[in-house]
């Protein structure tokens, strides 16, 4: 069975805000498909204080081709602390079209967070030749 989770946007200005409520299965895991457009610019983890996650719970955002848009630093996220990163390639913005897969494990059973991406909203362009 896979962990649940539950997400809102909110798009009212240049930044849309992607929050999401995730309780994890029996296995520690929860997953959440997003599709995203834009420039990711911040990405925050808040812990349960209830349903406490596993010290070290990881979460990923891939693509469509599989790579970790967050460079990695989802990994090892706190037990009890907000964290809060700011994922770039080289100092660039990472740019992201299309659906993501937001992934939670080994944060325990029943264990629960939160997660919110930051984006800054860019028109997609389509060309034509």
């Amino acid at each position: 069975m896979a962990g649940t989770c539950t997400v809102t946007r909110d798009d009212k200005g240049i930044v849309a805000k992607w929050q999401g409520d995730w309780v994890a299965d029996g296995a520690g895991d929860a997953t959440q498909t997003m599709n995203l457009c834009g420039e990711l610019n911040r990405f925050v983890t808040v812990p349960s204080d209830i349903l406490v996650p596993l010290d070290n719970y990881n979460v990923t955002l891939l693509d469509a081709n599989g790579m970790d848009v967050l460079q990695g630093l989802g990994l090892l996220r706190d037990q009890t602390n907000i964290e809060q990163d700011l994922p770039n390639l080289n100092g660039v913005p990472i740019s992201v079209e299309g659906v993501h897969t937001l992934t939670v494990d080994t944060a325990g059973d029943s264990n629960a967070g939160q997660f919110t991406i930051y984006l800054r909203q860019t028109d997609p362009v389509v060309h034509r030749g």
